[in-house]
């Protein structure tokens, strides 16, 4: 946005003001914290549900339904705290936020694993509607950002996406192999006790990453003090001439049509399971490998941003993406 944007008042450019950033021994650490945060924070809610929805569905006794409710459930919360969340990472530090939402968000998935009643996972969804959008998604995309700097915004959040598809994959790969070890082997289902005890172990290891990225991210992402005090307040004016910009809308409509096409992902492991007749294991190893193919296509990503000009990018990816 230039100055005749923002209604002829300059607005300074954070990465500007960011030292921290420039320091090479910092900025490899800084960029895989970042990584390791921006995926394991949403495991719980959403990951988890991904590989092990066959699973998730009989331990909870619950309808796909029900577990859709539970998404809109968190889905009221997140809309909500979009709106709050940008001018919350424009007045406190990035690490403090982050490390905030990953701490709790991953503590929260200890009373997640004793299988509550569905009222308290609804409220559980709904909490990590906050935590994950108000208090981190925000401050992550600026320090995604500040970490770019002005020359290679697109580089940082495509290694960001990347490294999360990675991230994703990994994690994923982990706790099937943890999934499988706790389930017998000798019988085509699982009994009822082993595959809840094993999937408690699933989400154990879901909160402890997820509290390990929070630590990580405290000590290896910089506090941008310069930054902070750098920030414009977001006016009412301003707000009006960002919504009236068609790019704005353009951008919102392709990640409107990329999360829609990424959600269809969500149901392959209960696809493979109830109509190709795989067990959960093996559905949960079906719904991983998707995992790895999102971070294999966010690397050609990179490359086609550093190779593009990003609005020709953009337009290219609308069609494909419908």
């Amino acid at each position: 946005m230039n100055s005749d944007e923002a209604g002829n008042e300059s607005i300074p450019d954070p990465t500007k003001h960011n030292r921290s950033f420039s320091k090479p021994s910092l900025r490899v650490y800084t960029l895989l914290a970042l990584i390791l945060a921006g995926e394991s924070i949403f495991f719980l809610p959403f990951v988890i549900a991904r590989i092990f929805r066959p699973t998730l569905l009989a331990v909870f006794n619950i309808t796909n339904t029900q577990l859709g409710a539970f998404f809109s459930m968190y889905g009221i919360v997140a809309m909500a705290s979009y709106f709050f969340g940008g001018p919350l990472a424009d007045r406190f530090a990035t690490r403090s936020l982050m490390a905030v939402a990953l701490w709790l968000t991953g503590l929260s998935g200890i009373l997640f694993a004793t299988i509550p009643s569905n009222t308290i996972v609804y409220a559980l969804y709904a909490f990590w509607g906050s935590t994950t959008i108000l208090l981190f998604w925000a401050a992550l995309i600026r320090a995604t950002r500040e970490w770019g700097g002005t020359q290679y915004q697109g580089r940082a959040f495509g290694y960001l996406e990347a490294g999360r598809g990675l991230t994703a994959a990994l994690l994923g790969s982990i706790t099937v192999v943890i999934f499988s070890y706790f389930t017998p082997h000798d019988a085509v289902n699982s009994m009822a006790l082993d595959r809840t005890t094993a999937f408690q172990y699933v989400i154990f290891v879901a909160s402890a990453i997820t509290c390990i990225s929070g630590a990580l991210v405290w000590f290896f992402v910089p506090v941008n003090n310069d930054s902070l005090k750098h920030t414009v307040a977001i006016t009412p004016a301003r707000f009006i001439k960002i919504l009236l910009m068609p790019v704005v809308w353009m951008l919102a409509v392709i990640i409107v049509c990329g999360y829609v096409g990424y959600k269809i992902t969500d149901n392959f492991s209960l696809y493979v399971k109830d109509v190709l007749g795989y067990s959960e294991t093996q559905s949960a190893a079906v719904g991983t490998a998707a995992l790895w193919m999102r971070m294999a296509v966010a690397f050609v990503a990179v490359i086609l941003r550093i190779r593009l000009v990003g609005q020709k990018l953009s337009l290219l990816a609308l069609p494909l993406i419908c």
